[in-house]
């Protein structure tokens, strides 16, 4: 069963925002659980992204009228123009979307979610590694730069490992 691609658009933004937020405070502070419990989230994500904690989390926050249950084009008002509203409350405007905007959506592939949440659950294991090891220079180097990146990603909407899947899915060494 596939993801709202409302939600999944703006969940994803949440996620690098708020995973980069809890790096960057865990990189301040020298905290290093917080960095374990990061690196954990995304792994999860990454197994399955509509188990996400962030993405839970931003479902109950933003818009809790909004249900993984409810898709486009299976509820709401349908007319001639492909025009499906989604959701339920005030700001019912922002679900408004068109079929062609839902199958084109660049959110849509689940394997560049996973991809991306696994390269960030990589990325900050191997800080974990480093900090296990003595190298704690090394391991905050390597928050910071995963931080950045990924309050960069949200902010911006440029996602490093997405690029980095997209590259690899041009090489064919991913499966469409």
């Amino acid at each position: 069963m596939e993801l709202n691609p409302w939600l999944l658009e703006r969940g994803i933004k949440f996620q690098r925002l708020l995973s980069g937020t809890l790096l960057l405070i865990g990189f301040i502070f020298h905290f290093i659980y917080l960095t374990a419990l990061v690196a954990a989230i995304l792994l999860i994500s990454a197994i399955k992204p509509e188990f996400s904690p962030f993405l839970r989390l931003f479902r109950v926050l933003f818009n809790p009228g909004l249900t993984k249950e409810i898709y486009p084009g299976e509820t709401g008002d349908s007319s001639e123009n492909g025009i499906n509203i989604v959701g339920k409350g005030e700001g019912t405007e922002d679900f408004i979307q068109t079929k062609e905007r839902i199958c084109q959506d660049k959110y849509c592939e689940s394997g560049m979610v996973c991809f991306t949440c696994t390269l960030g659950a990589v990325l900050l294991s191997a800080s974990l590694l480093l900090f296990a090891l003595g190298y704690q220079s090394i391991c905050w180097g390597l928050v910071l730069v995963v931080a950045i990146l990924s309050i960069f990603g949200g902010v911006t909407d440029f996602c490093l490992g997405t690029l980095v899947y997209l590259w690899i899915k041009n090489l064919k060494m991913v499966k469409s």
